[in-house]
């Protein structure tokens, strides 16, 4: 019956292997941490910071870039300040793949991210829930991994406080805390392969013209980029 069923494509079966599929980082230092030795390309990356522009969306931009090669979408739900398309463009991101997605009830915001990744339409969804608990999170996992679709959440989190719980149904979960202006350290907190390595020091490639202001202006989302 089981067989009949898988056959059907009624049951939905994951592919097993040593390593799971994933994204090259673009950071040699925080390839050789990860299973796979890149981000999770059928699952959810958590990404806690203590603030926007401590360099959250400059870790992905590598990948980003890569991604936006494909004739499908970089869905972004909810970002917190405008994304700059001159930022994104000198990472060499594709600006004319991204599409922006702007819900503001947290219920709408986990609903897009969902549906994006259910879409059949992404090359990856970045996401901004204002909240997610563990069960809205598994559903990302598995809508991640039927669809083959990366997907990055992002969490404010300060640096002295203890994530809410560390056994989160995501592939990889990160803790950033940023070292310089252009040094950020990654810590990883889960993964789905090994043990957690002490907190990584990378270097981020930043143009001077694209930095998030501080400020008042930060917080009305003014003359804001890619960080």
């Amino acid at each position: 019956m089981l067989e009949k069923l898988f056959n059907r494509g009624q049951i939905w079966q994951r592919h097993h292997s040593s390593h799971p599929p994933a994204l090259d980082t673009g950071f040699a230092a925080l390839n050789q941490h990860l299973p796979g030795a890149g981000w999770p390309a059928d699952g959810v990356t958590e990404i806690l910071y203590p603030r926007h522009g401590v360099g959250e969306l400059s870790l992905l931009l590598p990948c980003l870039a890569e991604l936006s090669r494909k004739a499908m979408w970089i869905i972004w739900v909810a970002p917190p300040l405008r994304l700059n398309a001159g930022a994104l463009a000198a990472a060499g991101v594709d600006i004319r793949q991204i599409l922006v997605v702007s819900p503001r009830q947290n219920t709408e915001i986990l609903w897009a991210i969902e549906e994006g990744l259910k879409s059949g339409a992404a090359s990856a969804v970045l996401g901004w829930p204002q909240q997610a608990s563990a069960t809205q999170v598994r559903r990302m996992q598995i809508c991640a991994a039927q669809n083959q679709v990366p997907c990055f959440l992002f969490k404010h989190q300060l640096l002295f406080k203890q994530p809410q719980s560390q056994q989160t149904p995501c592939a990889l979960r990160l803790q950033l805390a940023p070292l310089t202006s252009d040094m950020l350290a990654v810590d990883i907190l889960k993964q789905r392969q090994g043990w957690p390595a002490a907190p990584i020091a990378l270097r981020l490639q930043r143009s001077a013209g694209f930095r998030y202001p501080h400020g008042a202006a930060a917080a009305r989302g003014e003359n804001t980029g890619a960080r």
